[in-house]
């Protein structure tokens, strides 16, 4: 299962970590699914930029490893 996180709109300062914290939740979420999963992508984006507030967005996009249409969940917080 490979895991993708692109950050869109948004630079982080501690963007190492916030990738290897992403990608340990993915494993941690999908591990027992592993073997059926090819492809996971997370995009981070900030909706608002910089006028602040609850404006930040994950869309997870899961690829299935034999056939098949993506999986998308979205999330604003």
């Amino acid at each position: 299962m490979e895991i993708r996180v692109r950050f869109v709109g948004v630079a982080p300062s501690d963007a190492e970590a916030m990738i290897s914290d992403v990608e340990r939740r993915v494993n941690l979420a999908l591990d027992r699914l592993a073997h059926r999963v090819r492809e996971v992508r997370v995009s981070l984006s900030d909706v608002n930029g910089p006028r602040g507030g609850l404006d930040q967005q994950c869309v997870v996009t899961i690829t299935p490893r034999h056939a098949g249409t993506p999986v998308v969940g979205r999330a604003l917080e």
